[in-house]
């Protein structure tokens, strides 16, 4: 009879497993015909929906629907006003300024991609619970016209001087990433005792401070300014597309930082098979390959496809994205008010 019960409790221990088995690979099998994803107008307009997710929906038969925010800043405003109730599986687009903000959220599911191995970087993987999954980064620069600037500056402090009044466009720190970054970019050159001097000197160099990437950038290509805070790739994409080389980017001697761009599944999902297969896509070479002639970035993983511009491109060796990663500096106090107040001084 002791025989026979341990025989039984046996049994009844290997049925409960293996129900309990079927039943969470039926939840991931599951699938509905939609994956919703929330995204920028920059990717909308990059020329990977036609490509890129095409290729993914005829090859899972299904509908990617994407809903358009302006930008990174946007996309996080919205993950936070729906993070109790979120409608959509998938967020693409959250960049390295908001990173913290959006993890702090609680709104993604931890996932591993098949191969993100492949990723050429280990740095670019700031999330150790794989919340935010890296596919595409770029590094900050200042992009000059050469037709009106023969002789770039060299520093942040020769960015101060007198010689550049009025010919600098940058950005709000309160509502885009790239103005974020320039805040954080000069903290951890500056620190907190430079940071407000830097500023107050930079102050006459700035023609004007937008809230809008896009806008802006059409505004400095067209002659209103002769330099705008941008991206070491923003000369490539005039060169190949435009075929004009009088546009430059310089990367001031004291460093630069890194920009990433994350994709995470949310919470509450309802389409998780899909949802996985899209992050397993993005950090395919069928979509890494078409990220430098589209987004206008490095891709995350290694391609003998990357046009040999990009890898022309020369970046300084430098700490700082890793000092602001560790964002020592920006937690210590409220530094977009500071800036604000710094801004509003005659």
């Amino acid at each position: 009879m002791k025989l026979n019960y341990c025989v039984i409790s046996l049994i009844i221990i290997l049925l409960i497993t293996t129900c309990k088995k079927d039943f969470n690979t039926h939840e991931l099998e599951i699938k509905t015909d939609n994956l919703v994803i929330y995204t920028t107008d920059y990717f909308i307009n990059s020329g990977l929906v036609e490509t890129a997710i095409a290729i993914f929906e005829d090859r899972f038969e299904c509908n990617v629907l994407l809903h358009s925010f302006k930008e990174s800043y946007d996309l996080l405003q919205h993950l936070i006003f729906e993070k109790d109730n979120p409608q959509a599986d998938i967020i693409l687009g959250i960049l390295s300024p908001h990173l913290d903000a959006a993890l702090r959220s609680n709104a993604f599911i931890s996932y591993e991609p098949e191969n993100i191995r492949n990723i050429n970087n280990r740095h670019l993987i700031t999330d150790r619970r794989n919340r935010l999954i890296p596919f595409s980064y770029n590094y900050y620069a200042f992009v000059y016209d050469t037709e009106i600037i023969n002789a770039p500056p060299k520093t942040f402090g020769a960015l101060q001087s007198s010689e550049w009044d009025d010919k600098i466009i940058m950005f709000d720190p309160e509502v885009t990433a790239i103005g974020l970054s320039a805040l954080e970019w000069s903290l951890a050159i500056f620190g907190e005792r430079g940071f407000e001097q830097f500023w107050g000197s930079l102050k006459n160099s700035i023609l004007s401070i937008s809230t809008d990437w896009a806008s802006s950038y059409i505004a400095f290509h067209s002659g209103h300014a002769p330099m705008i805070l941008g991206y070491v790739t923003n000369p490539v994409y005039h060169s190949i597309v435009e075929g004009t080389n009088h546009f430059s980017a310089f990367i001031p001697l004291e460093g630069t930082l890194k920009e990433i761009e994350y994709a995470g599944i949310l919470t509450g999902s309802e389409n998780i098979f899909l949802a996985r297969r899209f992050m397993d896509f993005i950090i395919s070479a069928e979509f890494q390959n078409r990220i430098p002639e589209m987004l206008w970035k490095f891709p995350v993983i290694q391609s003998s496809d990357t046009p040999q511009i990009f890898s022309d491109i020369v970046i300084p060796d430098n700490r700082l994205t890793q000092s602001v990663h560790d964002r020592k500096l920006i937690q210590n106090r409220d530094w977009i008010e500071i800036w604000k107040s710094i801004m509003a001084k005659d």
